[in-house]
C-alpha cells in the first residue's frame, strides 16, 4: 500500500518510556474502514501496567492486481 497520511503521537514522558526497559508492550489495533482500495488504521501502544505510551494513525491506498485472462 501507499501511505497517504501517517502520524504518531507520543503521550508518555521520557522517564515513562525508559521504565519499559525489557518489558513487553501491548499493541491495540483497529481499522474503521477498508473500502474502495483505501484503508485506515489506528494503533495504540501500552506498557504492561496499562499506561498509554503512544498512538499512531495511518491512511493508505492499495492497488488490487488486475487478473490476466
Amino acid at each position: 500500500p501507499s501511505t497517504l497520511s501517517l502520524s504518531t503521537h507520543t503521550y508518555a514522558s521520557d522517564e515513562q518510556i525508559a521504565a519499559v526497559e525489557r518489558e513487553f508492550v501491548i499493541l491495540e489495533t483497529d481499522s474503521a474502514v477498508i473500502r474502495n482500495n483505501t484503508l485506515n488504521q489506528e494503533v495504540r501502544v501500552y506498557r504492561e501496567d496499562g499506561l498509554l505510551l503512544a498512538c499512531s494513525y495511518q491512511t493508505a491506498v492499495f492497488r488490487v492486481p488486475k487478473s490476466t485472462p
